[in-house]
Order: C-alpha cells, then sequence, then structure tokens
C-alpha cells in the first residue's frame, strides 16, 4: 500500500476549502451582528438608474426612502439584485448618527448557510484524512513481504496523461493461511516493461502487504527502474 497521495491532496483541499467558507461565513455573520450603533427600517425602493462602466458592463444604482423620527432621508443603497423594482419594500438598517449610511437585509441567515456548508467539507475532508491515516498506520504496524508471481503487464485504461495510458505489471500470489488467491497491481510505468522483465528473467516482485488484510499492498518495481541495459 502507497500512500495515496492524490487523496491525501483532495481531503486536504476539502479541508482547506472548508475552512475558508467557515472563516467568511464568521466574518459575515460578525458583520451582520456588529451593528450596535444601527437601527432596522423599511425602505421603498424609488428609483434605480442604469449607466455602462468603463468596461461596457452594466451597472445599476438603487435609491430607497425611509423614514427617521418623521424626516424621509433618501440614500443610495450600494447593492443591486435582479429582484428590485421601483416601490419594493426593503429591509436596511441605518446608522443611528448618520441615517445616510445604511446596510441592506440581515446576512446572519447567509453567514450560518456559508458556515455550515464549510464545516461539512470540514468534516468530510477531515474524517477522511484520519481514516486513511489510521488505515496507513495499521498497514505499516502489520507490514510483510510476500513475493508474488508475475503474470503480465497491462495498460492502465483508468488513468491517462496528454492521451498517454501508462503500464502496469500484474502478479499473484496465494496466501498460504487460507488459499485465498489476490492480484496485486504495480505503480504506473510509463514504458512497456514487458521485454524488461523477459531479459532479466523477472518471475515475481516483492509486495508489502498488510498481514491482516491483503487488499492494503505495495508492489516494489524498483528493479525495473534502472533500465541501462536496454
Amino acid at each position: 500500500m502507497r500512500r495515496d497521495k492524490t487523496a491525501t491532496y483532495v481531503f486536504s483541499s476539502f479541508v482547506v476549502v472548508g475552512a475558508l467558507f467557515f472563516i467568511v461565513g464568521c466574518v459575515i455573520g460578525f458583520r451582520s451582528l456588529n451593528r450596535k450603533n444601527m437601527t432596522a427600517a423599511e425602505a421603498e425602493i424609488v428609483r434605480i438608474t442604469t449607466e455602462r462602466g468603463a468596461d461596457d458592463e452594466t451597472n445599476h444604482r438603487v435609491y430607497v426612502a425611509f423614514d427617521v423620527d418623521g424626516e424621509e432621508h433618501i440614500t443610495e443603497i450600494g447593492t443591486y439584485t435582479s429582484s428590485y423594482r421601483v416601490g419594493k419594500v426593503i429591509k436596511i438598517y441605518y446608522d443611528n448618527d448618520n441615517p445616510d449610511r445604511v446596510a441592506v437585509g440581515d446576512d446572519y441567515g447567509i453567514s450560518i448557510f456559508i458556515c455550515a456548508f464549510g464545516f461539512i467539507f470540514i468534516a468530510v475532508g477531515g474524517l477522511s484524512l484520519i481514516k486513511e491515516h489510521r488505515a496507513y498506520k495499521r498497514y505499516l504496524k502489520n507490514l510483510r513481504t510476500v513475493y508474488a508471481t508475475y503474470t503480465e503487464v497491462s495498460v492502465n485504461e483508468n488513468y491517462s496523461v496528454n492521451g498517454h495510458n501508462p503500464y502496469v505489471v500484474l502478479c499473484e500470489w496465494t496466501d498460504p493461511v487460507d488459499g485465498k488467491d489476490y492480484v496485486f497491481v504495480s505503480p504506473n510505468l510509463w514504458f512497456d516493461p514487458t521485454d524488461l522483465i523477459a531479459r532479466r528473467n523477472i518471475t515475481s516482485f516483492p509486495v508489502q502487504i498488510d498481514s491482516e488484510d491483503p487488499s492494503y499492498y505495495y508492489v516494489d518495481i524498483s528493479c525495473l527502474q534502472n533500465r541501462t541495459d536496454e
């Protein structure tokens, strides 16, 4: 059994991405809760203007009207969604010291969703990493070497780089304890080792297996790495 670096990278990516989502969710939640000097109010959209930006993108400016102590304020909210239309009433928060400074909506629910999404990624990636690490430690603890009989060279059609498939060496071994047959597959090789195996008269390969579960294994093909006799 080799340490599956691809799986490790994938699971680690899950943890990293999950952590980023969780942090973003916490920041949004904190910003939503940190409105001690702001008051919630209902505001009506009174005007939406459209203009072209320097990059030819369409920009929308939305203005709302709301009352503060009987005095009407009209200000731009600095955000836009396709659901906005003139006459629609939305929830805003205005600064008690400067009512023309407003924030739109309540982001607390969004922050919970983002945090939960991030937590799921962290949990999936973290638990998978723990499971993989425990399996690898068990494999190292129960490691023993057997010699499996070489059978053939095959093309790994499940993996390719730039349209090219690598080769793998197949070998068989029978567990003397229970008589069960195992087929072991080597790591990928980017050349066909068939002729090299024949020239060197290789009939078996050392395989490191987990003595408690031979399905965890690693085929040692280091003897094929030195090709100086070609």
